[in-house]
């Protein structure tokens, strides 16, 4: 199953029980995301899953930036963790831009 989150919380129930068309109950979920920042989404993401009964629910991240937290909410797994630093490369980009690049930090 692959689901698209924004960060517009309002669309993420919905644009959940749409996009997702089969029963994930009683299933193991890891989430895939490219960043944890606020973790708004992330959250309410998990409270969704569980809402659904799932076994399990992990997070891999592939950036994490626990000083933008604004939520109580962690990743299970990090490749980095990033201070409060604007990010593009390794498919981060700015303005459909710079997504090829190396992690850089401005």
């Amino acid at each position: 199953m692959y689901l698209v989150i924004t960060e517009e919380l309002n669309l993420l129930r919905n644009q959940n029980q749409k996009d997702c068309g089969m029963d994930i109950e009683g299933r193991h979920v890891i989430i895939v995301e490219d960043i944890v920042d606020t973790g708004r989404t992330l959250k309410a993401l998990i409270e969704n899953l569980k809402e659904r009964n799932v076994a399990s629910v992990a997070c891999a991240s592939l950036v994490d930036k626990p000083e933008t937290r604004v939520v109580d909410v962690e990743a299970d797994y990090i490749g980095i963790v990033s201070p409060n630093e604007f990010l593009v490369g390794f498919g981060l980009d700015y303005d459909e831009r710079y997504r090829n690049y190396l992690i850089s930090v401005f």
